[in-house]
């Protein structure tokens, strides 16, 4: 049987997420809001329902994913023949995108944007992305994988709630508290609540709250909320899901005539993959190893010899604002800090924290 990323990245940590979390003591005892469950859900604890993510397995979805972002941003300017994939569209507002997955190696993204379409599309090895606003196409052919190894991630195919809940649920330790929350009904199906608590009060995120699919245990919505917030600063999921196979069809892409084709080769192991469209990007030649500072939800990544491309300064105006030594962008869930002597330190926790960080490197 087929297996999605999150089933196939999970599935053998399933043991030790439901020993672990009981043992740290991060689950809570009773089993909170199991009562709420409506009629068609038995009551699950925390620490079932973490088991059942980790073993969710179905052979194939689509559905209709919409992303909404309140970060609390100010407005970029978007600019005219901009990518159907901008920017501005993903930092601040809501987006919607159309997903089929069908097995290990199939998957399509199709992001709608104003007027055009940006689609993401895999078919066993090959990937292609196409930009209806500028009729940009890209191919890349992914490698092999041996009898032993995984079949590798097509670059850009990650964006549904369950690869969200995956990223947010490898932050399941001591310092988070696991409970089970109110059962809800989303794309019209009745769904569990995994309700998660960092302890650390240094973190600006407050909670985050997953929704699980009754049936299947496939996550169909996440939303995290900064502090005092009463709505998502962030939230992902579909509005309409369908656990059935998709047709082969949906995934034979074919250049639409006159597109540009652009053959991409498959970047080093340690580089990251891109499929998207080409767009001005940091010097990385120069670039330091990511350095981790503190531990749990507060915890600090320091990047070192980042050089900020010249002609992002309008992007970054708009953006930041000046502090001493820098300049630092603030949202309700992450605090970007860009020294003056090239160093970049970011992190879910206050902009004070990450001057202070930086003061004392």
């Amino acid at each position: 049987m087929a297996t999605p990323a999150l089933s196939r990245r999970l599935r053998w940590a399933a043991p030790l997420v439901a020993a672990g979390v009981v043992a740290a003591g991060v689950v809570a005892p009773s089993l909170a809001g199991a009562s709420d469950a409506s009629d068609d859900l038995a009551p699950r604890t925390a620490a079932e329902l973490l088991v059942a993510v980790t073993e969710a397995d179905v052979d194939g979805l689509s559905g209709t994913v919409v992303s909404t972002s309140k970060l609390g941003l100010p407005e970029l300017p978007g600019g005219e023949g901009a990518s159907a994939a901008s920017l501005p569209g993903l930092l601040a507002g809501s987006t919607t995108a159309r997903l089929w997955k069908a097995g290990d190696d199939q998957a399509r993204i199709a992001v709608d944007a104003s007027f055009a379409e940006f689609d993401v599309v895999r078919d066993g090895q090959d990937v292609w992305t196409f930009d209806s606003a500028t009729s940009d196409v890209t191919h890349l052919v992914l490698p092999e994988a041996g009898p032993d190894q995984e079949q590798p991630e097509a670059p850009g195919t990650a964006a549904s709630p369950q690869d969200a809940a995956e990223a947010l649920l490898s932050f399941v330790e001591p310092s988070t508290e696991v409970t089970v929350g109110r059962a809800a009904m989303v794309a019209d199906r009745a769904a569990y609540e995994l309700v998660l608590r960092p302890k650390d009060a240094g973190t600006l995120v407050d909670t985050i709250r997953i929704a699980v699919d009754g049936e299947t245990s496939v996550p169909l919505r996440v939303r995290v909320f900064g502090a005092a917030q009463v709505e998502p600063a962030v939230e992902i999921g579909f509005t309409s899901v369908s656990f059935e196979v998709p047709d082969a069809s949906v995934f034979a892409f074919v250049p639409p005539p006159g597109s540009t084709v652009t053959e991409r080769a498959l970047p080093e192991r340690g580089e990251k993959a891109d499929a998207l469209p080409d767009v001005e990007r940091p010097d990385l030649s120069g670039l330091s190893r990511p350095e981790v500072l503190g531990e749990g939800w507060s915890s600090i990544v320091l990047l070192s010899g980042v050089d900020v491309p010249a002609d992002a300064g309008s992007m970054l105006d708009a953006l930041t604002t000046p502090v001493e030594g820098g300049r630092v962008l603030t949202s309700a869930l992450l605090s970007v800090l860009i020294t003056d002597d090239g160093r970049v330190l970011a992190g879910a926790v206050p902009a004070e924290s990450l001057v202070q960080a930086a003061a004392g490197r």
